[in-house]
């Protein structure tokens, strides 16, 4: 037994596929055979954000370190 609403696994929507469309042969001939090639991101997240973050926040203090000194 489910609990809370479930007719969204059962019907189509905008961003949900529930139920696949049914075949058309002629639609289905004419279409080009494609590959769609999507890029795959191995970066970390120290790489990305804490690395570049810290190393600007430490500039920042040493260049307001120097300018207070002056």
């Amino acid at each position: 037994m489910a609990v809370g609403p479930i007719v969204q696994y059962h019907q189509n929507s905008k961003y949900y596929s529930a139920r696949p469309p049914r075949p058309n042969k002629q639609v289905d001939n004419d279409l080009p055979h494609m590959t769609i090639q999507m890029p795959v991101y191995k970066e970390s997240l120290e790489a990305v954000l804490y690395a570049p973050f810290v190393l600007k926040y430490v500039l920042s203090l040493l260049t307001t370190s120097c300018l207070s000194r002056v």
